[in-house]
């Protein structure tokens, strides 16, 4: 299975502001391992929370403005596998949180192998399926 680092461009390591660390040691005082990146919301991390990769995306003054959580397929909620039924082989599934909502996006491939990124509401609503 893919990693969600696998799934991102990185820019380069960096080191973020205090105020930032701080609010992001708050957030997640057990986070282990983390790094950090600078993305064009602010500040990302990298990290491993309950032995679960995941990234926080934290804006320019610290708030946090999104986490995804890279899951594990038996991990996937009924509603991915229900709209990934009709379509074929589910490779990579991430939760993300957002504005208060959750949705999931999901990397699947089909019979012939072409890769597809299918974005998910929490209800099973289709929001996006594109080709990679």
């Amino acid at each position: 299975m893919l990693s969600i680092r696998d799934n991102m461009a990185r820019a380069g390591k960096i080191t973020p502001p205090q105020f930032v660390a701080t609010a992001f040691d708050t957030l997640f005082p057990e986070a282990v391992n983390t790094e950090w990146y600078v993305n064009a919301q602010g500040f990302e991390a990298v990290f491993h929370h309950n032995q679960q990769e995941m990234i926080a995306m934290l804006g320019a003054n610290g708030e946090l403005l999104e986490t995804r959580l890279n899951l594990q397929a038996a991990e996937a909620p009924a509603v991915v596998m229900v709209a990934l039924a009709p379509r074929a082989e589910l490779m990579n599934v991430i939760r993300v949180e957002k504005n208060g909502e959750t949705t999931y996006e999901i990397i699947y491939r089909n019979r012939h192998l072409d890769r597809f990124v299918m974005l998910i509401s929490e209800n099973g609503k289709i929001l996006t399926d594109n080709q990679l």
